[in-house]
């Protein structure tokens, strides 16, 4: 039974990390403009802590920031907290039933 609860909660919490970095990528994409992938991946690099401020902190203190990014700033935000709170989730099963 743990073991079908595990890859359960495994599966739903990958399925969420997908779409977080799915609303991640359309966040890249909008903020930076759809280059090549060599230069997309160059700009990620290169603002990857001003989309964590984005995301997690206040938008205004950042240069890359406009007002159109709202909505994918939000989306990208409530679904990586849907996706850590389903890992943190499995990490206390995890331990819970190693502990019983």
């Amino acid at each position: 039974m743990e073991i079908i609860l595990f890859f359960l909660f495994f599966s739903i919490g990958f399925g969420l990390w997908i779409r977080a970095s799915i609303s991640l990528g359309q966040l890249f994409n909008k903020a930076l403009g759809e280059e090549g992938l060599v230069k997309q991946i160059e700009n990620q690099l290169k603002y990857f802590d001003q989309f964590w401020g984005l995301i997690f902190g206040k938008p205004d203190n950042y240069s890359i920031y406009r007002p159109e990014l709202d909505p994918y700033i939000k989306k990208a935000k409530s679904d990586l907290k849907q996706a850590f709170v389903v890992i943190l989730f499995i990490v206390i099963c995890l331990v819970v039933s190693s502990a019983l």
